[in-house]
């Protein structure tokens, strides 16, 4: 009876190549429905993860962990899919994370972390999509960034700061196009208000013709032309020859660039 109770044991439990602990199942009843806990090791042997199945679906909290043993991250489950908060932690033991979940899909408020504890970024969730306003801060505690979302998608003001709170920049958007852009120098100042001009559901061919088409003036060829990434545009907005496109791609860029006699653009 024993060597079957052992074989019994021995036949839940996965090994390594190494005979090194991998993964462990241990049954147990509760009520009528089989419950099955299952963890898995590092190849220290120590605790990598344990979680729970009920009726073949996952059931309750699950949880994983460091190779130190400290707490990595911990969801809860009902009947196979997500439910309520989730939370993921930093390995010193602080927390990244926590996501609130309805019916498997991403509901109310997520908020992430700096490593110190500050709260780096909060978002709102419908029905898995952002919804609502998104506010994302600095690690001194000054705010960054807000924005507001429809389905997933940006949707009117959003507004960017510098580390010492001052405006940097205030975007437009519909339905997750940008639609202006205005960005200040360090005193506040107005240094660019750039309009799209174009339907974003056009080519970047049509769009060449449309904005060639919508400022209505006589265009010049020429070869003295640089494309920039948006991100390195900071140093070139004094430049009175800028301009600024909704394209994506450096071909739409330098056709459009052509076309205005301009020594920059930024895409992206």
């Amino acid at each position: 009876e024993e060597n079957k109770e052992a074989k019994k044991e021995s036949s839940l439990r996965e090994y390594t190549k190494s005979e090194e602990l991998k993964e462990e199942q241990k049954p147990e009843e509760i009520g009528k429905s089989l419950s099955k806990l299952f963890k898995r090791y590092y190849g220290s042997r120590k605790l990598k993860a344990e979680w729970r199945y009920k009726n073949n679906r996952l059931e309750g909290i699950s949880k994983s962990y460091y190779e130190s043993g400290k707490l990595k991250g911990e969801e809860n489950y009902k009947n196979g899919r997500l439910e309520d908060i989730a939370r993921e932690y930093y390995p010193g033991g602080k927390l990244k994370a926590e996501r609130n979940y309805k019916a498997n899909r991403l509901s109310g408020i997520t908020r992430r972390y700096y490593e110190g504890g500050q709260l780096w970024i909060k978002w709102n969730y419908k029905g898995g999509k952002r919804s609502g306003i998104t506010k994302e801060y600095y690690s001194n505690g000054r705010r960054k960034a807000e924005a507001n979302f429809k389905n997933d998608k940006l949707e009117g003001i959003t507004r960017i700061y510098s580390k010492k709170g001052e405006i940097a920049a205030i975007n437009s958007y519909r339905k997750g196009y940008k639609i202006n852009a205005k960005k200040y120098n360090e005193i506040g100042k107005l240094v660019l208000d750039q309009n799209y001009p174009y339907e974003p559901t056009l080519t970047d061919e049509r769009i060449a013709r449309g904005l060639s088409g919508t400022l209505r003036m006589a265009f010049v060829k020429t070869k003295k032309f640089r494309v920039l990434r948006r991100i390195r545009m900071t140093g070139i907005l004094r430049a009175q020859a800028f301009r600024l496109t909704g394209c994506a791609t450096a071909e739409c860029a330098v056709k459009i660039g052509k076309l205005l006699n301009v020594d920059y653009m930024a895409i992206g």
